[in-house]
């Protein structure tokens, strides 16, 4: 956790400030999108890079960080457990929110984006880790594209993602647009699908 006004929040304040704005228990996919998109929308969020990976993006370091915030006992892990569902729940313990009022007496500018990113997403898609993990998969593949020119069409982005085994459906599509545009760090989606092979040409030559 960084110890000076001036620098960039690390990925440990930003996680504990997420978890702050955003109320109440996430579980571990939520962190790690939001982490994800905080990451885009400023450039002094000192956010770890992300891998593509079955589920979404995904971060090691952002997952050890967390880890060692329960270890610090600034953060509460629960296990989650159901008939169809089990994963695990994070929140700011007492310790943690009142790290929270530190980092945002430091950072107050950053803290107000991750608030308003919080806000957003919750407004939008009320944190649904399901939504979260589209929107940042289609930034992800819009992300390697080289120029505003080669953005993805609808039909490119189900290629692409067919090519990664996500299988994004319409609703999951328009769903992850949306809450992109809402963001302000998502683009309109081309009229005219083009070649999926040009497509992952230009994926690989970025």
């Amino acid at each position: 956790m960084q110890q000076f006004a001036d620098a960039s929040m690390d990925v440990y304040d930003i996680i504990m400030a997420m978890l702050h704005y955003g109320g109440g228990a996430r579980g571990r996919a939520a962190i790690q999108k939001l982490a994800y998109l905080a990451k885009w929308l400023h450039p002094e969020f000192d956010v770890p890079e992300y891998k593509s990976h079955y589920y979404g993006q995904f971060s090691a370091e952002v997952e050890k960080a967390l880890a060692d915030l329960v270890s610090y006992s600034f953060v509460d892990e629960k296990r989650r457990v159901g008939p169809e569902y089990r994963g695990y729940q994070y929140e700011l313990t007492g310790d943690g929110e009142k790290a929270v009022e530190k980092i945002k007496e430091r950072h107050p500018a950053q803290c107000d984006i991750l608030r308003r990113l919080v806000e957003k997403c919750k407004k939008t898609c009320g944190l649904s880790a399901h939504s979260l993990s589209f929107a940042a998969k289609i930034h992800f593949a819009q992300a390697g594209q080289p120029h505003e020119r080669a953005r993805m069409s609808d039909q490119d982005l189900k290629t692409y993602g067919a090519d990664l085994g996500w299988g994004i459906a319409d609703k999951d599509l328009s769903g992850g647009i949306k809450l992109l545009v809402e963001l302000k760090i998502g683009t309109p989606r081309q009229r005219r699908p083009r070649k999926p092979a040009r497509v992952f040409a230009n994926i690989a030559g970025s």
